[in-house]
């Protein structure tokens, strides 16, 4: 299976950090050649061989690539008008590091003012550059970058960035900061590289994507810059935490409490596929779909291909081939799965700026990992989040809708930090995957169908340059973009053979553009799928959530509580858990009325809802209101 990205959010950045060039919408530029999708960027190589640690530890490599990534990146940048904000973001903050290892000062303080003006998230844009800007003038008032007149200078300095920031966005800043400076360790750091990046240079036969460059520049330079002030840093964070306590009565209520659905009663069965990493029935009691094929002991053939049921849904293996079973098969696992729950909980609960017990225990467990365990680890938790993923999805799909019937309908997903290459054969089934997956919905009265996941191209040529597959970068992308365009038009024409089921998917978590991205499905136009955005519990978008033209609407997508298996309940954020509230919220409707079609679903959750609190042109779910409006239309919609 090729490594879909699911649209939440887990921890695994808290791990091990790489600064990778992602690309995102620019200003326009006279007389620059317009770049409007990702795949427009120019593809360059850098020459490097040998050992990701000793190119990493070499002084002299890390400034030859820093001094390269300053002149082609600066050089794009005349040249090209870039239309996605993420990938300007991305720009700057490779350049900006460049600069920095280079001793440029004021060109960084340029830098950060750019990526200020790149970012319209106010949260966001207040926490720009804190640490940095610090930093760069406390090296200028005690002129050197470090001993005790830098220190206190720095100190100094960014004791005054905190308070002069918004209290709220300063807290959640301070709380996520001192848990990165926390975990900092370079032997981890570099050995997390090491797996990563290592295959690039070994099948590369000499040349690696220059973001491969970029990346190791970027680490290298990045855990110096951390490393230099991580004592000083963590005392004033610890400092003004304990002087700003959030008071009792700054907790504000949820910004969706008033905006819910009350749970509905007795209704209409609506059958909503979860197209996901599959989903533990066991949770969902009477609200799981059985097939009504299936006997005991599964033995009815039911496509006439000799292929034999599954129970409550349909699967795919790593081969994108039919199988059976409800959920991701378990891997060889080093730690039991009762503790990735718990260490998963806590790192998400660290990455939120939330204080808990399992993030305390995830805390103590990643620092007393040797560098060799630090990758098992990662591994096991990747597992565990992709495992949890569908059946947390199918929590917020079923939530107060007893009249929901949950299937399943698993992909299957490849966990290691270095995948599995894809092939032909693996790409013609995903193909076949996508026929047999709608094909099954439309066969079993599916109504709505959820797709927390999303992916693009570049997922393909990074594999393709990981295994060196093809004599050179054209080919990759060539046969990178042949992949992509062939399953892009099979899964939207798979879409579009049932105008009676409503897709509904997750734009993504890139803070990117998913037009520019190219990402499917999230980038397709059909009338029967919209695509979802994330804004937290207070209505606000979250610093994380993809954005654009194809993106319908938002709905929550922070600290979302639901199921995982075995039946406990975690909190998940991300765009994947606000698609499936609006896959809720349609079900609901078509509780009311199974004759609504899924054109007027879309009409009535677009009238009853309400535009963003920030005054961007988005539109925020309103499930209440777009119950009430369905109980008061006619039998027939108004047709």
């Amino acid at each position: 299976m090729k490594k879909i990205i699911f649209c939440s959010l887990f921890p695994f950045k808290l791990i091990f950090p790489l600064f990778l060039l992602f690309i995102s919408v620019g200003l326009a530029g006279q007389g620059k050649t317009p770049i409007s999708r990702a795949e427009e960027l120019p593809r360059r190589t850098y020459a490097l061989t040998g050992k990701v640690s000793a190119v990493y530890q070499d002084d002299e490599q890390i400034r030859n690539m820093a001094d390269y990534a300053y002149q082609v990146l600066s050089a794009d940048l005349e040249q090209f008008d870039i239309q996605d904000k993420s990938t300007l973001a991305g720009y700057h903050s490779i350049l900006m590091l460049a600069e920095f290892s280079k001793g440029l000062y004021p060109d960084v303080l340029k830098r950060l003012e750019a990526l200020k003006q790149l970012e319209d998230k106010e949260e966001e844009r207040a926490t720009i550059g804190l640490t940095m800007s610090a930093v760069i003038r406390a090296i200028k008032t005690a002129g050197a970058g470090s001993g005790p007149a830098f220190e206190s200078a720095f100190k100094r300095e960014y004791a005054a960035n905190l308070d002069a920031g918004n209290p709220d966005y300063m807290r959640r800043y301070a709380e996520q900061t001192r848990v990165g400076l926390s975990l900092l360790d370079p032997e981890k750091s570099l050995a997390g590289l090491d797996v990563q990046l290592q295959p690039f240079l070994d099948n590369g036969n000499g040349q690696v994507p220059e973001s491969i460059a970029f990346s190791i520049m970027a680490s290298r330079v990045g855990l110096d810059f951390r490393l230099g002030i991580k004592a000083p840093a963590l005392e004033i964070l610890d400092g003004w935490l304990a002087a700003h306590p959030q008071a009792e009565d700054q907790v504000k209520g949820d910004f969706w409490e008033e905006r819910a659905a009350a749970p509905s009663g007795t209704g209409s069965e609506v059958v909503v596929a979860v197209w996901d990493t599959g989903v533990d029935p066991k949770p969902f009691g009477s609200q799981i779909w059985v097939n009504p094929n299936e006997i005991p002991g599964n033995q009815k053939d039911d496509d006439g291909n000799g292929f034999i049921d599954d129970v409550n849904g349909i699967a795919f293996d790593l081969d994108n081939k039919r199988s059976l079973g409800p959920l991701l098969e378990q891997r060889a696992l080093t730690y039991p799965v009762a503790d990735l729950q718990r260490w998963s909980k806590g790192a998400m609960d660290l990455q939120s700026g939330i204080r808990s017990a399992e993030g305390a225990a995830f805390q103590e467990k990643y620092m007393s990992l040797k560098p060799e365990e630090a990758v098992p680890f990662q591994e096991d938790l990747t597992w565990y989040g992709t495992f949890a993923h569908g059946t947390h999805v199918a929590g917020i799909v079923a939530a107060g809708n007893p009249s929901v019937r949950i299937m399943y309908a698993r992909l299957s997903y490849d966990t290691k930090v270095t995948p599995r290459p894809y092939t032909d054969e693996t790409q013609s089934n995903l193909v076949q995957m996508y026929q047999d997956a709608v094909a099954y919905f439309k066969t079993h009265g599916v109504r709505v169908v959820n797709m927390s996941w999303r992916y693009n191209a570049d997922g393909y040529e990074s594999v393709l340059n990981l295994y060196g597959i093809g004599k050179d970068e054209q080919e990759r992308k060539a046969m990178a973009r042949r992949w992509f365009e062939a399953e892009k038009s099979a899964l939207a024409e798979a879409m579009r053979s049932a105008p009676e089921i409503l897709f509904i998917c997750g734009s993504g978590n890139e803070n990117n553009d998913a037009g520019f991205a190219e990402y499917i499905p999230a980038g397709i136009d059909l009338p029967n799928l919209i695509t979802i955005g994330a804004v937290d519990d207070k209505g606000m978008r979250t610093s994380f959530t993809t954005e654009g033209a194809s993106v319908d609407f938002y709905a929550n997508g922070f600290e979302v509580e639901s199921f995982v298996p075995g039946g406990d309940r975690l909190k998940f954020s991300g765009t994947s858990m606000a698609s499936p509230q609006v896959a809720n919220l349609a079900a609901r409707l078509l509780a009311i009325n199974p004759q609504f079609s899924p054109r007027e679903i879309v009409d009535m959750i677009r009238a009853t809802a309400t535009p963003d609190l920030e005054n961007k042109g988005i539109l925020l779910i309103h499930p209440r209101n777009a119950v009430q409006k369905a109980l008061k239309m006619p039998e027939d919609g108004g047709r």
